[in-house]
């Protein structure tokens, strides 16, 4: 009978750690200069081919700038540094999908059907992943991505990331990161 008192304690405890910490929001943000807002008479205006990395002149801020990561978060993770090989192509399906795909020069590399929607002038993506293993790391991620264009067809994107679990049953770990306005030049316009 302890033992299920103490494990009901420590779901309830988790859930409760769950509600309190397990958003990963994004506000309305201000606009960038030259920045279009996307609504649902101009969401194709996403459609295109982009650099995978960023325009950051910053090369410790460039290794974080990577759309394909962002936007497919596993899977390929090709290591190319020639970056006009790499790039990523964005066809928008209807207001909520967005079709993305991977490219190394003119090959397919994998392609998928992300859902979202517009909101505050950008089409936003949202993940939620739960890792639990159990004994080594249980981890509940939560991931909103959002995308928006500028005047002169270039993309710009806003990435939050919270992160919480445990290390070996015992060890909290907590985590949060935060990206604005990175911005990823269109290829072929």
């Amino acid at each position: 009978m302890c033992n299920l008192l103490t494990i009901c304690k420590l779901k309830y405890l988790l859930i409760l750690m769950m509600f309190m910490t397990s958003c990963a929001t994004m506000h309305p943000d201000k606009f960038q200069p030259q920045q279009t807002s996307i609504d649902y008479q101009n969401y194709y205006l996403l459609n295109g081919r982009f650099s995978r990395h960023g325009l950051s002149k910053d090369s410790c801020n460039r290794n974080d700038e990577d759309l394909f990561w962002d936007l497919f978060r596993q899977g390929h993770h090709y290591m190319i540094n020639d970056t006009n090989d790499c790039t990523v192509e964005l066809q928008t399906l209807n207001p909520k999908q967005i079709k993305v795909t991977y490219l190394i020069k003119d090959s397919v590399i994998d392609t998928r059907i992300l859902n979202g929607r517009i909101k505050y002038g950008y089409f936003e993506l949202r993940r939620n992943t739960l890792i639990i293993p159990a004994i080594i790391v249980n981890v509940f991620r939560t991931i909103k991505f959002r995308l928006g264009i500028l005047e002169d067809g270039n993309l710009t994107t806003d990435y939050r990331e919270v992160a919480f679990g445990t290390v070996f049953i015992i060890i909290p770990v907590y985590y949060d990161e935060k990206r604005e306005d990175l911005e990823f030049q269109k290829i072929g316009k």
